[in-house]
Order: structure tokens, then sequence, then C-alpha cells
């Protein structure tokens, strides 16, 4: 399922293109007319010079998605006019957007502060009865990454998970 939530970072390809391209070719726009890369877990979306269909694609760390959709009558109504290749847009925005409706014209709430990354963390800790003996003593690791922005990519999370192994295996060969 893909999730949008107020970190998510979405960014709207302003010039229409073709929505024949599949995720290879939005891809490459991405890389080439955008100069941002398309692995980076953002959400960009796209829209085909009549206006009825809106492409988004993203990457989840596993694969691309690639969310179609199309009006069945009439065409999207609000498209931004920038001299940039690409507009930012908040998850909300982009709520608006894919029910037809003016995100400009929106009257929402400003953020009440900005959200900050605060990394990955990983966190290592014994469990067990010492009374017992340390044959009876098991070893939990647990890992917490929390995405904030962009901050925490994919490769990102496969580094802390990494960690979190070493630091469980570390652990298991000091107590046996």
């Amino acid at each position: 399922m893909l999730q949008l939530t107020p970190h998510s970072r979405i960014f709207l390809a302003v010039q229409p293109v073709d929505c024949r391209k599949g995720i290879d070719g939005l891809a490459a726009l991405c890389r080439q007319v955008l100069h941002d890369n398309p692995l980076g877990g953002a959400v960009y979306v796209f829209r085909t010079r009549t206006g009825t269909t809106l492409k988004l694609l993203t990457y989840d760390g596993q694969g691309f998605w690639l969310c179609t959709k199309r009006l069945s009558q009439g065409h999207f109504s609000w498209w931004p006019t920038a001299s940039t290749q690409s507009v930012t847009l908040s998850a909300w925005e982009l709520t608006i957007l894919l029910g037809n409706g003016y995100p400009d014209r929106a009257q929402l709430a400003p953020d009440w502060r900005p959200v900050r990354y605060e990394g990955t963390r990983a966190a290592s800790y014994f469990h067990g009865s010492h009374a017992r003996g340390l044959a009876n003593t098991s070893c939990r690791c647990s890992w917490t990454a929390t995405r904030y922005s962009s901050a925490l990519t994919p490769a990102w999370t496969q580094v802390a998970m990494t960690l979190v192994r070493m630091l469980a295996l570390y652990a298991l060969c000091s107590v046996a």
C-alpha cells in the first residue's frame, strides 16, 4: 500500500508527459528532466497533455510503484504554471489534486512546527534471568527506523538492519 504522510516528499512535473511511458520511461524523466534520483523515495506526479490522467511514481526500497488516475469525464482543473521543471506539494495538496480540487485555494492550517530528521536508531539489550545462569539468558535486538522527510532512504534502513544483526550475533557469541 502506498501511504502519503506529512513527511512525504512530493514533486509535481510541471510539463505534461506522454503517459504511455512506463516505470523506466518516467524514472528516466526524473533523472534527466527533474534532475532527481527516483530511488530516493520521493513521489513524482506526472500529467498528460489533455489533463485527463495523472501518474504517480515512487520507489519503496523493494521496487517501484506506478499508480494511475484517469478521470471518467472532464480533466484535472488545476495544474501549476512555473518556470521550474517541478513544484513541491504537501501530502494534503496531492490528496486535494487527486480529488480534482484546487490545492492553491484550499484553506489548510499551517504546519505547527517543521518536522526534522532524527535518524535511525538501533538498540540492543539483554533479557533473561541471571539467577538461572547464562544458558537461559536470551539476547533480543530491536531497531527503530523513523522516516522524516527524505533523510532516511532505503539504503540507510538496510544499514541499520545490518548493524542490529551484527550486534545480535556479537551479543549471542559473548553470552555463550
